[in-house]
C-alpha cells in the first residue's frame, strides 16, 4: 500500500512529534542521521533508505523524530498503513569517458582470405565492429588472422564491441564483396 509524503525539518539536538498515523516510516531523505521514537518509547537510528514497521500491528497515531546532531536536519519521510518498499541506491558511481572517436572508412574483405581491420593500437579503449552486408557471415579474431572456422562468428548486419588494443583480423568465406564499418573509441 502507498503513504503520503511528509518532509520533516528537525532543529539541532530537538526532538519533533509528528502526527501521522501509519503502521510504517520510510526515510526517502535525510540531510543527516535521525532516531524514530517507536510506540514502544524505543529509539531506532534511521537514515535515507531505510523503513520502520510498527510492532503493534493496528500502527501508531503519530511518532517522535529525534536529531541528536549539532545541526538541523530536513528528511522526506513516506508514512502509511500496509507495506512500502523503494529501492535506493545510495551513493557515488564514478564513470570515464573516452576523450575520442575515430571513425575510419570501410574496410572491403576479400574472398576466402583474411584481412586486416585495424592495426594494433595502444590507445584504443574499444573497436566498434559492423557487418554491412545482408548475406555473409564473417569471423572476426584479434592479434591472428581468421579464418574459415577461426574467430567469432559476425552476422550479416550485425556489430560488435569489441575492448582489445590487438590488432583486429576478418575472414570472408568465397561470395559477395562486404564492406565493413570500424569505430575506434580511443583513450
Amino acid at each position: 500500500m502507498a503513504g503520503r509524503d511528509i518532509d520533516v525539518r528537525v532543529p539541532a539536538n530537538a526532538q519533533v512529534h509528528v502526527r501521522a498515523a501509519g503502521s510504517f516510516v520510510f526515510v526517502k531523505s535525510s540531510t543527516g542521521p535521525l532516531s524514530v521514537e517507536t510506540e514502544s518509547g524505543k529509539l531506532v537510528s534511521m537514515t535515507s533508505g531505510d523503513k520502520l514497521r510498527a510492532q503493534n500491528p493496528a500502527g501508531f497515531a503519530g511518532f517522535v523524530m529525534h536529531n541528536e546532531t549539532g545541526a538541523d536536519i530536513t528528511a522526506q519521510l513516506t508514512v502509511g498503513f500496509g507495506d512500502y518498499d523503494k529501492a535506493s541506491v545510495v551513493g557515488t558511481v564514478t564513470t570515464s569517458v573516452a576523450n575520442t572517436g575515430a571513425a575510419t572508412a570501410d574496410v572491403t574483405t576479400v574472398n576466402a582470405a583474411s584481412v586486416q581491420l585495424l592495426p594494433t593500437n595502444p590507445d584504443r579503449r574499444e573497436a566498434i565492429v559492423s557487418n554491412t552486408g545482408t548475406v555473409l557471415t564473417l569471423r572476426l579474431n584479434v592479434d591472428a588472422a581468421a579464418g574459415a572456422a577461426l574467430g567469432m562468428p559476425l552476422l550479416p548486419l550485425q556489430t560488435a564491441v569489441l575492448s582489445t588494443q590487438g590488432a583486429i583480423h576478418c575472414y570472408q568465406p568465397p561470395g559477395l564483396v562486404v564492406n565493413v564499418a570500424l569505430l575506434e573509441i580511443l583513450n
